[in-house]
Parts: C-alpha cells; sequence; structure tokens
C-alpha cells in the first residue's frame, strides 16, 4: 500500500515537472514572438495620430456648460420614476441618477462635444447617452454579444430623458 502511494507521488511529480518545462517553453516562444514583433514596429515608420475634433468636458464653454446642466426625466418608464441630474462642478460636469427621490447612482459625467450643434455624447458611470437640445437618449439595454440592463424596470431599448 505505501510503495502505491510513493510511486503514484512520484508519477505526480514527474507530471508537475513535465507540464512546467512545456509551459516554459511557451512562455519563451511568446516572449520571442513580442521581441519580434516590437523589432518590427520600430523598424515600421510612424503613422501620425489621429486628431479628435471633440471637445472634452474639461474644456467646455460656460454657455455649453449650462446647455448641459439640468434634470432629465423618462416619461415613459414608470410614468417618470426614473430621472438624471446632470450639474456643473466647477470645470466638470457631476450626474445623479434617481429612482422617484432616491439616488442610486452618483458621479463624474464624461461629456464630448461633437461637430453638430447643441449635441454632446456622455459617458454616465457605465452608460452612454447623446445629448440633443432637450433630450438625452441612452441605450437601455444590449444584445447576445454585449449584454448589459440599465433601467430593468423598463422594456424600451433606447429611452429618452426630457427636461
Amino acid at each position: 500500500m505505501i510503495e502505491k502511494k510513493i510511486i503514484s507521488l512520484g508519477l505526480l511529480a514527474c507530471l508537475l515537472f513535465y507540464s512546467c518545462k512545456e509551459t516554459e517553453k511557451m512562455i519563451s516562444h511568446v516572449d520571442n514572438d513580442s521581441v519580434s514583433a516590437q523589432k518590427a514596429s520600430a523598424i515600421k515608420p510612424q503613422t501620425p495620430k489621429v486628431v479628435q475634433t471633440e471637445k472634452k468636458s474639461d474644456s467646455l464653454t460656460a454657455g455649453e456648460m449650462t446647455m448641459i446642466e439640468g434634470k432629465f426625466t423618462a416619461k415613459t418608464c414608470e410614468d417618470g420614476r426614473f430621472s438624471i441630474m446632470l450639474e456643473n462642478k466647477g470645470n466638470k460636469i457631476g450626474y445623479k441618477i434617481f429612482d422617484k427621490k432616491k439616488v442610486f447612482a452618483s458621479g463624474r459625467a464624461d461629456i464630448l462635444k461633437t461637430d453638430k450643434e447643441n449635441e454632446f455624447n456622455l459617458s454616465i458611470g457605465a452608460m452612454g447617452g447623446i445629448l440633443k437640445g432637450d433630450t438625452l437618449t441612452i441605450q437601455n439595454y444590449g444584445n447576445s454579444m454585449n449584454q448589459f440592463d440599465h433601467f430593468g424596470q423598463c422594456a424600451d431599448k433606447y429611452l429618452n430623458f426630457v427636461r
């Protein structure tokens, strides 16, 4: 009985040693590939980076900040149960998401001005949206490849929060 245990432990140790050696071979192969890729990228001429024409929320004008501020309510979802408050906090825009009168999320909103007049792209926590005039449109849920659900009580794919 003791001999069987010793033999099985010996075989197990050999398997572990062998698998570690195989892992080291794989890691060294990956490292060599990454080194050659780095050398190849060093030889290629660098292409210039694309400059975005959007303005971040830190560089918005005072007029643009006041256009963004306000309380937006989703009237189509349980008669205005959910709302989003955007407010100016120095040179940043803060947000609060309300369920009736209870705040269930808050933080700093990242806002980018688009090329279109009075249109902004917003990033509010995990949610993204577009603010056009007095309407903030947010995609409520995703699909089978990108699954998310922001307001589970609302059946609409896109929620329009109106000021």
